[in-house]
């Protein structure tokens, strides 16, 4: 067994973004770094040469439907509550809807989608996890300022630590988890290997983020992450047999964020000390076209059946965020909330729940709560609010594609 050490930010541990980047616990990856007390600043997005696809502006969107076939949340019965005005960031007075259906842990024990419990033995603290199709865990922990990955297949079987930076990815299927070694090197594993691959190839320079994982098997897979090298950022990708590329040809991104099943990938194209551009490259089209830019926010995920992306504010510093938006694959602007002086609080890291809701732990009105938002901007909680320390989120949700 273990103690629960929850991380905050990784603010301080990751230059890649403007300011001090924030926590980014994508759908496909987890991070942890050493705690920053500190107050969530709000964005200073700066303007652009050319035009940014904005949309309609911070009004949620009512005709946004779930994608047909979409797996969404089905809340229940809610408590008494409301959802404050578009553009506002206030969590203190929803109502109470369903449990979160994928995994999550409180106070580190893991509550899985089935509804059942686990406390995990791992060696160390854990400060993230994922599930996999099978129902394999993997861990990412920390031991002192150093992490590592530890897994507990479906038979019992545990293995680990193995050492890492402070990131897991997970597979569109969830067949497949990878992380970088310490000294940048993808390594992945998938149920049935006794340890890990090395896919052979080091990701150069310093500072290295890891993105996602794309392909079905350790021998047919690319690993996408970003590092700086001297005064410059870069994004790379990292194929099963050692190949290593810029992740975009053009070598536009100076840092990728996430990769679509389509091969469509979001990242930064500039990134200055008030605020940050990122974009949406359609990499596997002909010519790798930019598709649409923003300068408002920062870009983050992919929903899960890519028709939607989660974003942040421009300039990140700070404990957590204090912004959070959703766009439209095609850049339109569906929703856009924000703390302020009257509504203080900030949220670390947001993940997609299914194709149209995202989770987000908040912390407010000295609170933290599950908060679940879905595309037109309605939020409840997921798991209602306690009392606790602004430097210590008790809650985790699993990585996911």
């Amino acid at each position: 067994m273990t103690s629960y050490d929850h991380p905050v930010s990784t603010h301080d541990q990751d230059p890649l973004g403007p300011g001090k980047p924030p926590p980014s616990r994508r759908r496909r990856w987890i991070v942890a770094a050493v705690s920053a007390a500190a107050v969530v600043a709000i964005s200073v997005p700066f303007a652009l040469g050319r035009g940014d696809v904005l949309g309609g502006g911070d009004e949620p969107s009512p005709s946004v439907a779930p994608p047909t076939g979409a797996a969404t949340s089905t809340p229940s019965t809610p408590s008494s509550g409301t959802t404050p005005r578009a553009g506002v960031l206030d969590v203190t007075h929803l109502a109470t809807g369903a449990l979160p259906a994928i995994g999550y842990a409180r106070q580190g024990v893991v509550h899985l989608a089935d509804g059942t419990t686990v406390t995990p033995a791992t060696t160390h603290p854990m400060t993230g996890f994922t599930e996999l199709a099978d129902g394999t865990l993997a861990y990412l922990t920390r031991h002192d300022t150093s992490f590592t990955v530890e897994i507990t297949a479906t038979d019992g079987t545990h293995l680990g630590p193995f050492p890492s930076a402070y990131a897991i990815v997970v597979n569109t299927d969830r067949t497949l988890v990878a992380w970088l070694s310490r000294s940048g090197t993808p390594m992945v594993w998938q149920p049935g290997l006794t340890a890990p691959r090395p896919l052979n190839a080091t990701i150069p320079g310093n500072s290295r983020r890891l993105a996602a994982v794309t392909g079905t098997s350790a021998t047919g897979c690319t690993v996408y992450a970003s590092s700086w090298q001297g005064q410059s950022s870069h994004a790379w990708a990292v194929t099963s047999a050692g190949r290593l590329t810029t992740a975009d040809t053009e070598d536009r991104l100076i840092g990728v964020s996430d990769v679509a099943t389509d091969g469509r990938m979001i990242g930064y194209t500039a990134i200055t000390d008030t605020g940050s551009r990122s974009a949406v490259v359609d990499e596997p089209a002909a010519g790798h076209p930019v598709l649409w830019v923003t300068s408002r926010h920062s870009l983050d995920t992919f929903s899960p059946t890519g028709e939607f992306l989660l974003a942040g504010p421009a300039y990140r510093d700070g404990i957590g965020d204090g912004q959070i938006a959703l766009y439209t694959e095609t850049g339109r602007l569906l929703v856009n909330r924000q703390t302020s002086d009257r509504h203080p609080g900030f949220y670390q890291g947001a993940t997609w729940e299914d194709a149209t809701h995202v989770l987000f732990p908040v912390f407010q009105a000295e609170k933290w709560s599950l908060v679940r938002m879905s595309v037109t901007g309605t939020m409840e909680y997921a798991v209602p609010p306690t009392a606790g320390r602004m430097d210590h989120n008790p809650f985790l949700v699993a990585a996911r594609p």
